[in-house]
């Protein structure tokens, strides 16, 4: 993932990846949750500050691990160019901490286990599939 988002190209024009973000207000709450996440604990792997390179409000493109549902990165909206990526023991902690929001916006599951992750009773559908 770190690798793969190195790659994106944000610019103001040309050709690229990811843009500015919308409203100064929003930058700010971008920030806020990345210190947030820092400051308990989460390592931000790439990005995690304005893009110096810049003018206007541009975050970098940014991974952050070692996240928990105490951090407002994951319980609050946050609409920036941000990966949050929570390991978990099983489905149950999964389904758990993907609850344990007032929000629904985003969610993805990543396993090696494609049966595995399909034979939950509760389990999500890759798209394109029955």
């Amino acid at each position: 993932m770190v690798d793969e988002t190195k790659k994106l190209r944000q610019s103001d024009r040309g050709e690229f990846d990811v843009g500015a973000t919308f409203w100064d207000k929003q930058l700010d709450i971008i920030e806020r949750h990345v210190e947030d996440a820092r400051a308990r604990g989460a390592t931000v792997h790439v990005g995690g500050r304005r893009n110096p390179n810049l003018k206007g409000l541009y975050y970098e493109p940014t991974v952050v691990t070692e996240v928990g549902n105490e951090m407002a990165l994951m319980t609050e909206e946050t609409f920036g160019p941000i990966i949050a990526i929570q390991k978990v023991r099983d489905e149950e902690e999964a389904l758990r901490r993907a609850n344990d929001s007032d929000y629904g916006l985003n969610g993805n599951v990543w396993t090696r286990d494609i049966e595995r992750a399909l034979a939950s009773p509760n389990a999500w559908r890759p798209v394109g599939s029955a």
